[in-house]
This record gives C-alpha cells, structure tokens and sequence, in this order.
C-alpha cells in the first residue's frame, strides 16, 4: 500500500456522489486527480466491490479493464475512509464503477440494488 502523503493543494476537495451507483460506469472526472476519501453503503446481501479506475471513460470496460485499485464493502454495510492525506493518485482520469466481482475483471456482475457513494478528490 502506498505511503500517504500531504496534498499539495490549496483547492477545496470536490465530491463526487451519486445515490444509485452500479456496474455501469461513470467518468467522475478526466485528467490528474487525488483521492482522499469515500463513503459507499451497500444495502445487498453479498459484499460488492467499488472499481476505481485511472483512465478514460472510453478505455473502460466494466468486467474487462483491471481496476487500478478496488474497496470492499460488506453485505449490509458500508467503508468509509477519509483523510487529509492523498490515498491514491490518479494520472488520466477517474471513472468508478459497482459490481459483485472482487477482481473487476469477470464479467460484469452487477449488484441487486445500487450503492450510495460519496468520494473527495481533487
């Protein structure tokens, strides 16, 4: 895991949140991004995995790309994660994505019911 280390940033971090959040993807923002935190409910009864990838929208595959990394969230439950330090570091773009499959890369497995998600970027 990557040391974290102090933004170098002035900015205001940006939230992204989307209410209904699943396999399909979304392109949170394009170009150099930091990642500071999350909040993402799952109300299923199986754990799902919340895909972050640092790339384009258009160079996403849900179930085919590799997600750059990816946080588990139990059955029932909810990860929450925040700090002032930068969690991972994003080169091309940002676009997230919900499934059932740990490793984003086995078809895509898209959960019952949607995720409440909140990330703070920069």
């Amino acid at each position: 895991m990557e040391t974290p280390q102090p933004s170098i940033h002035a900015k205001p971090l940006q939230l992204y949140f989307n209410a209904a959040l699943t396999s399909t993807k979304v392109e949170v923002a394009t170009g150099k991004r930091h990642i500071h935190g999350w909040y993402i409910e799952n109300t299923n009864d199986v754990t799902v995995y919340a895909h972050f990838y640092d790339a384009a929208s258009a160079d996403v595959t849900v179930g085919t790309t590799a997600p750059t990394f990816s946080v588990p969230i139990p059955a029932g439950g909810y990860a929450d994660k925040f700090t002032d330090f930068v969690l991972k570091r994003l080169g091309t773009g940002f676009v997230m994505a919900i499934t059932t499959d740990k490793t984003g890369v086995a078809g895509v497995n898209t959960p019952t019911t949607a995720c409440l998600t909140g990330v703070h970027y920069l």
